[in-house]
């Protein structure tokens, strides 16, 4: 081996030794598994940013460790290895799948419910093109669309996808696969993009979400209480471990008979979960329908007097075995505060069948309580049972109407039935019975940016961050189980996204 050979050799070691650091790095902050087929990518990506940053890999790295998610070298990260490519009725199988099948099923089930509420998220929807596919199908469905409050909800860790998604402009590249009708119907070119309907963009909620950090199913980000999740082409993306916790988290975020819909060439992870594989119509999986708990359930045992003996021709007819009466039984007393502990492990697990069954036991032994009442809301919203749980929060409210956490919960039922008015006055009954309430400020702020409200809405978002930034978190550990070193990052995103589309969106309209 001459000199030349060994010092490439050296060389080539020495480069696989920083994209291995590079592949951990990437895996243990952002959840994303690289394959060896991507390591060539992953090694342009990092030449490009050296590049841009002018420093070699190792500092590169470096400054990647030592940033903050949000950043300018994070987020250029994040674009070059998450970018995907996507466009509006992408994968025509699965499309007429949703619109032949799997949309009619849902609205037929709600329907016979009389529940006219669909709550859809598309987890990794980047720049927003399959959630829009679907709003355009359900209008497509809908003949009554004003009559049903429809919650679209788009989520990704890509914040320029994001941007691109609230402003709802697009290039031809996007709109290779629409049909045509469609592209008349809700889209104007100008300036040789396509500006999507404000009709149609107004239909869906985009905000950042990084499904490998533990922020979901919630009620803080809507992502609890689904009818059915659209998540394609993210799952491979992750390493085994991770995909069979995001099933599970899946699981948990649809309401019982909800429908999980994956993409073609997503691994399958089945493990501790309960879904029902519909392998002959796509990849698509069913969360069981579970027994309603919602009222309590009485039944006799049969007694062992009911069953009747069977005799031996052997036996002598005339012996009769006696029966011991049963014993009586003393239910142990439970005190209040053992109740309410109980109660909060169970809601703090996302055990919302078994909340409602221990609350109802727990009613046979003591009268109806403000908490009990809110928790019992909180459980059936997380089912997706919005009217029944906004009612107890009704009834909680006027046993002790100076709860902020049931005026909040009320405030999040109520933007899900879209009642928007009354949820904007519950949320300012928390910032009056405590101004420092960062979570009445955040939900505030969105739903006055929903409402149009832009700088109203960013005022709040901005009072939320400085609230965030100013306290520990274990100051403000009791307003919720959201992970508070990572709401500033959340709401500065929240911001950057918020004041970006609205400045494209006003350009856009000139």
């Amino acid at each position: 081996m001459n000199e030349h050979t060994s010092a490439s050799s050296n060389n080539s070691i020495h480069r696989m030794d920083i994209l291995d650091k590079f592949t951990h790095f990437i895996r243990e902050r952002l959840g994303i598994i690289i394959h060896s087929h991507q390591i060539n990518d992953l090694n342009k990506l990092i030449t490009e940013a050296c590049n841009k940053f002018k420093c070699n890999a190792y500092d590169y790295l470096i400054m990647l460790k030592e940033a903050e998610n949000r950043s300018p070298i994070i987020e250029h990260l994040i674009l070059g290895i998450t970018i995907g490519e996507t466009y509006f009725f992408r994968d025509s199988t699965q499309m007429q799948l949703l619109k032949n099948t799997v949309l009619p099923d849902l609205i037929a089930k709600k329907r016979k419910e009389n529940n006219q509420i669909l709550r859809i998220w598309s987890a990794g929807s980047s720049s927003g093109e399959e959630i829009f596919t679907i709003a355009m199908l359900l209008c497509d469905i809908l003949p009554d669309i004003d009559a049903w409050t429809l919650n679209l909800l788009g989520t990704d860790i890509n914040t320029m996808a994001l941007k691109k998604a609230l402003a709802g402009i697009y290039n031809e590249w996007s709109m290779r696969a629409i049909p045509e009708r469609y592209k008349q119907r809700y889209f104007t070119i100008k300036n040789q993009k396509y500006i999507l309907s404000p009709s149609l963009r107004d239909m869906v909620t985009f905000l950042y979400l990084n499904l490998n950090e533990n922020m979901f199913p919630s009620l803080l980000n809507d992502t609890n209480a689904q009818d059915f999740i659209i998540c394609r082409n993210v799952l491979i993306y992750f390493d085994q471990d991770r995909g069979i916790d995001l099933m599970k988290k899946f699981r948990a975020a649809l309401v019982p008979s909800g429908v999980l819909m994956l993409g073609a060439s997503d691994p399958i992870y089945t493990a501790d979960t309960d879904f029902i594989f519909k392998y002959k119509q796509g990849t698509l999986f069913i969360r069981p329908t579970e027994p309603d708990l919602t009222s309590t359930i009485t039944s006799t045992p049969t007694s062992i007097r009911d069953i009747p003996l069977k005799t031996n021709e052997n036996v002598n007819p005339q012996i009769k075995i006696p029966i011991a009466p049963p014993k009586k039984v003393t239910p142990i007393p439970i005190s209040v505060e053992e109740q309410k502990n109980t109660v909060i492990q169970l809601l703090n697990e996302g055990q919302w069948e078994k909340t409602l069954d221990i609350i109802n036991s727990y009613r046979k032994e003591i009268l109806k309580s403000a908490f009990l009442l809110s928790a019992e809301a909180t459980a059936l919203a997380n089912l997706g049972k919005l009217d029944k749980a906004a009612d107890l929060c009704y009834q909680s409210l006027a046993i002790d109407s100076t709860n902020i956490n049931t005026h909040f919960l009320l405030a999040m039922i109520l933007i899900e039935l879209n009642r928007t008015k009354e949820a904007e006055v519950e949320l300012r009954k928390t910032l009056f019975l405590d101004h420092q309430f960062v979570m009445g400020h955040f939900q505030l702020g969105l739903l006055l940016i929903k409402n149009k409200q832009h700088e109203l809405g960013l005022k709040c978002l901005y009072n939320a961050l400085a609230i965030v930034k100013a306290h520990s978190s274990s100051q403000q550990k009791n307003e919720s189980k959201i992970d508070y070193d990572n709401l500033a990052e959340i709401l500065a995103h929240e911001i950057e996204l918020h004041i970006s589309a609205k400045g494209e969106k006003h350009a856009n309209e000139k």
